[in-house]
């Protein structure tokens, strides 16, 4: 239970032979070549090179942070602020660059560089070496290649990082790189553009025929040869009498049968690559490309995921170990892949969710949208607080020029609209019904709102729960005294209707 069963060291492995010495990739293209061979070559494919930019670049293009491997530790924490400033000190993105083309190859190795930095044993540089310099020996222990020793210099632990993917199991320790699966898409397409060239060279100029009488000598038939080939170079040639040349055109016409093997190909590189076409084809409508692109960055999320965790297990680790202790958590470098939540819709999230009583936690709320808000009226606000924007609004407002007035008896002499227009004119602030209610919401909104709650909203927000938050209102619902409340609208009723009663008798003049 606590031992290795299915080792594949011992020749107990019916997949593979005895192991002695150096183990060896089981992919059949590398196994006589001392370097990537003919994966080489397929990295030389335009397509090839330009899929792998992207998907490489787009790993490259997030942003990362150094976390710490557990938050609820404080040595944790240190721990991470400390690495986060080693990898600062590197070129970083460079490093995840190179490093990242063990996608393509099946593993990369780098050769970390230590030194010592502020009391810490430190990596002063990290530098990607050639991975087929490098292989593991029967007992998992990597070994340098060189010209003298082809069976390998064992290299000292904690010295490499070796990033290997895309393996379907843990006994192959290179990996299994994407130049496997675009082997033979690049070897169709090179072979469909050299029987193209062919095809243009063929059938693009017409080949040059020429027929010579029987009984020719050798030296004739080589002079009307020569003539032909001077077609290729010469705008014209000249023949002996009696010699016969012609021009044979093409039969058919076959380009598109080259280019749809060529574009079949590039479509087929790309879904290798990115696992899906339209990011790289042009003709795709936007909807397609959109879902494309979200199958990419899957793809991308899956890179920087696997690179977190070979560094993270690797080089973080062991930097922890010498600094800080092997039971302190490691910290963990991860870029930044996912999405950006659309603040815009979760923002009409939120208001439905308010019409419906509930609300956002302070906490919540700065997770969601980030720094730099404050509430409306609270301290902090640039437009002061609500007492403050109370008297700035009073401060501020206009006074409206008085109109000159005159008022015309109505028929009946009614004394009641006499008294109600002169009432008008003495207090022309009050002329209609909407500076009226201005007036009321200006001069007792505020204080019959404060009468009226008191310090509610501060003990509201004092709540621990939601169960004191209702507890606390239903206190001040008993306690509360509307009297206030019903005096100001009685007021506002009467001017109102005071103003319409003047309306009929007033005439206003400029």
């Amino acid at each position: 239970m606590f031992t290795e069963i299915a080792t594949t060291r011992d020749g107990r492995d019916i997949t593979q032979p005895w192991v002695r010495g150096l183990r060896e990739a089981k992919d059949p293209k590398l196994a006589m070549a001392v370097d990537w061979g003919a994966y080489d070559v397929v990295f030389n494919d335009d397509q090839v090179f330009s899929t792998m930019q992207q998907r490489i670049g787009a790993v490259i293009a997030k942003d990362w942070n150094v976390i710490a491997g557990d938050d609820d530790d404080a040595r944790a924490e240190k721990a991470a602020e400390a690495f986060d400033d080693t990898l600062k000190a590197l070129p970083w993105d460079r490093i995840t660059r190179k490093m990242l083309m063990a996608t393509f190859y099946g593993y990369s190795v780098a050769e970390l560089m230590w030194g010592h930095r502020e009391g810490l044993i430190d990596l002063v540089g990290i530098k990607v070496r050639h991975a087929r310099r490098f292989r593991f020996d029967d007992e998992d222990r990597l070994r340098m290649l060189t010209p003298l020793n082809m069976q390998g210099e064992i290299m000292p632990a904690r010295k490499f990082w070796v990033h290997a993917v895309g393996a379907a199991d843990d006994d192959q320790p290179y990996g299994h790189g994407l130049a496997h699966w675009l082997y033979w898409p690049t070897l169709f397409k090179r072979n469909g553009i050299r029987f193209w060239n062919i095809f243009l060279d063929k059938f693009g100029t017409p080949t040059a025929k020429g027929t010579y009488p029987r009984g020719a000598s050798k030296d004739e038939q080589a002079k009307l040869l020569t003539a032909l080939q001077a077609i290729a170079t010469d705008s014209g040639f000249i023949v002996p009498e009696g010699v016969v040349v012609e021009l044979l055109g093409a039969a058919r016409s076959g380009t598109a049968d080259f280019e749809v093997l060529c574009r079949y190909m590039d479509a087929a590189i790309a879904k290798i690559v990115l696992s899906q076409t339209m990011t790289t084809d042009n003709g795709s409508s936007r909807s397609q490309g959109e879902v494309h692109a979200d199958v990419r960055d899957d793809v991308v999320k899956t890179d920087a995921d696997d690179l977190t965790d070979s560094f993270t297990q690797q080089v973080a680790r062991w930097w922890t170990d010498l600094n800080f202790g092997p039971d302190v958590p490691a910290p963990i470098v991860r870029r930044m892949v996912e999405e950006e939540e659309d603040t815009a819709q979760t923002a009409q999230t939120d208001k439905v969710h308010g019409e419906n009583g509930w609300v956002r936690t302070e906490d919540s709320f700065r997770d969601t949208y980030g720094e730099g808000f404050v509430r409306r009226g609270a301290e902090g606000d640039p437009g002061g607080t609500t007492e403050e924007q109370r008297k700035r609004v009073d401060a501020e407002r206009p006074a409206k020029p008085a109109p000159k007035t005159s008022v015309t008896r109505a028929a009946n002499d009614d004394p009641k609209i006499a008294k109600a227009a002169s009432f008008a004119a003495e207090d022309d602030r009050h002329d209609d019904a909407d500076d009226i209610v201005d007036r009321m919401i200006a001069e007792d909104g505020y204080r019959v709102a404060t009468s009226l709650t008191g310090n509610l909203i501060d003990q509201l927000l004092a709540a621990d729960s939601e169960t004191q938050a209702r507890a606390i209102l239903a206190e001040a619902l008993g306690m509360m005294d509307e009297a206030p409340l019903i005096q100001a609208l009685a007021r506002a009723g009467f001017a109102v209707q005071l103003d319409a009663a003047t309306q009929a008798a007033t005439v206003v003049t400029e």
